[in-house]
């Protein structure tokens, strides 16, 4: 029996990204490599305040700074102006993942209908009507993406096959034409959200402030702990990961 598959549905519309929104916030600092970019680990709001917050104690040491270890100006000013930037694009990022479609629907209902197939397929080879080797590139995933090409590959098993099995399962054509579709959907969705897009590059700008903004709080740090040491330091400039961090310094 030759079984026709229609093609998956069309991608979703990319969302609207106004003028405004889209602008890449200029802080001064040279491109970072791909391996250089931090992850975004801190809730981006706490952090800008906290960081916009003690802006006033950061000037004063770095006035500090300047008079006894003649370091250069601009260093909390700088830091202000990446804290700012981040807000905005961190703002871009949450505007545009409010309106792109999610995908925890598509994603628990794949896992459903593989376990489906899959528990099917090896009742198959248990009854002798499907070679067993043709299920083992299929039987483990990890990560999203190998679910929906551990869906796809199952479908073609059973398509590659229908003659031998269609009497022997509960399964229809139809259900793997549903199956095949949902996994090219979730492909599509998955496409949308991670290359580009302007969500990506928004993801990608964002993570970009991150890191140079940490960076040059970490060296606003070290200055500090070179001038009046670590003790007295973490306290006029403390880490940005809090309790985090002294459990590391304690386990040290």
């Amino acid at each position: 029996m030759r079984t026709r598959v229609r093609s998956a549905a069309p991608a979703a519309a990319r969302p609207h990204v106004s003028p405004a929104s889209a602008r890449r916030p200029a802080t001064g600092e040279s491109a970072l490599a791909e391996h250089e970019l931090l992850v975004v680990n801190l809730d981006i709001p706490s952090l800008v305040e906290q960081l916009l917050t003690r802006a006033p104690e950061l000037r004063q040491l770095e006035a500090e700074l300047q008079v006894r270890a003649a370091a250069p100006p601009g260093r909390v000013e700088r830091l202000e102006q990446g804290a700012k930037a981040l807000r905005e694009a961190h703002e871009v990022c949450s505007q545009l993942q409010a309106h792109s479609p999610s995908t925890s629907s598509v994603v628990e209902e794949l896992a459903k209908l593989r376990n489906g197939l899959l528990r099917s397929a090896s009742a198959l080879v248990g009854a002798g009507a499907l070679p067993a080797q043709t299920l083992q590139p299929h039987r483990r995933v990890h990560g999203q993406r190998a679910l929906a090409r551990s869906v796809c590959g199952l479908v073609s098993v059973y398509l590659a096959h229908w003659e031998q099995v269609r009497e022997h399962t509960s399964i229809q054509t139809a259900e793997l034409e549903h199956a095949l579709l949902l996994a090219r959907r979730y492909s599509s969705l998955q496409d949308h959200s991670s290359t580009g897009t302007p969500l990506a590059a928004a993801l990608r700008e964002r993570q970009r402030l991150f890191t140079v903004l940490l960076r040059d709080y970490a060296e606003l740090r070290r200055a500090a702990q070179l001038l009046h040491g670590r003790e007295q330091a973490n306290r006029r400039v403390p880490s940005l990961y809090g309790k985090r961090s002294q459990r590391a310094a304690a386990a040290r």
